[in-house]
This record gives C-alpha cells, sequence and structure tokens, in this order.
C-alpha cells in the first residue's frame, strides 16, 4: 500500500503586486551585498584622485544610500514585469505544471520515533549525572 498520492497543478496566474514585493526585497538585500565592494572601490579611487579622501567619501556615501533604493526599483519593476507577463503567456497557453505528492506517515509510527527519541535523551542524561564508579 503507497503512502503517497500524486496530483498535477498548473500555474494560472501570479499576482503582480506580490511578485514586485517580492523581488523588491531580494533587489534590497542584492544591492547590500553589492555594495560593500564597490563602496571600498570608490575610497580607493579616491585616493588615485587630484581631489583625495573627500571626493571617495562622497562617492561611498552616495553608493550607500543609492544602490538599496535602486536595487529596490529594479526589482520591483522587474519583479511586476515578469508576473505581467506570465500570466499574459499563461492566459493564451497554459502555465507551468507543478507535480507534487503527499505524503502521509502513519500516527502510531510518527508517536513511536518521538518516543524513542526521549528514551535515548532519558538515558543520556541519566548516564551524565551517574558519578563515576572507583576501580
Amino acid at each position: 500500500m503507497s503512502n503517497t498520492l500524486e496530483k498535477k497543478d498548473e500555474i494560472t496566474n501570479i499576482s503582480v503586486a506580490a511578485a514586485a514585493k517580492v523581488c523588491a526585497l531580494i533587489g534590497f538585500f542584492l544591492a547590500l551585498l553589492m555594495l560593500l565592494p564597490y563602496a571600498v572601490a570608490a575610497l580607493f579611487s579616491a585616493t588615485r584622485s587630484h581631489r583625495g579622501w573627500l571626493w571617495g567619501g562622497i562617492l561611498a556615501g552616495v553608493g550607500l544610500t543609492m544602490a538599496p533604493l535602486l536595487g529596490i526599483a529594479y526589482g520591483a519593476v522587474c519583479g511586476a514585469a515578469v508576473a505581467f507577463s506570465y500570466n499574459f503567456v499563461a492566459s493564451r497557453w497554459g502555465g507551468i505544471q507543478v507535480t507534487s505528492r503527499e505524503v502521509t506517515r502513519p500516527a502510531k509510527r510518527l508517536h513511536a520515533r518521538t518516543a524513542d527519541a526521549s528514551r535515548h535523551a532519558d538515558a543520556d542524561a541519566a548516564h551524565r549525572q551517574s558519578p563515576p564508579s572507583a576501580p
């Protein structure tokens, strides 16, 4: 007797607003990851210019401010465009088909594992608390 049931689902619609929010958040974090090397490069390039550290500090400050904002904007626009395009294509030619399966486990087996793990944990704790035996 099998404990799995297979079913096929099709994604027919993606919320444009939700996709834009998720992609904006991803864009923000990616911008933060890429920001540090660019800020360091701006400071080092400033040492080679005739304007000195002040110019590098200004460039790093602008980069530190603009990169997360541009990452959010870029992520939101791209996420909305991809969701809108997907919805257009899926409505005419069908969406992505996803095969999933539902796995069911008998309740007794699950409880037996929990009881067995608890029994081993109790035995380990008792072993750690027992005084060492004399030779």
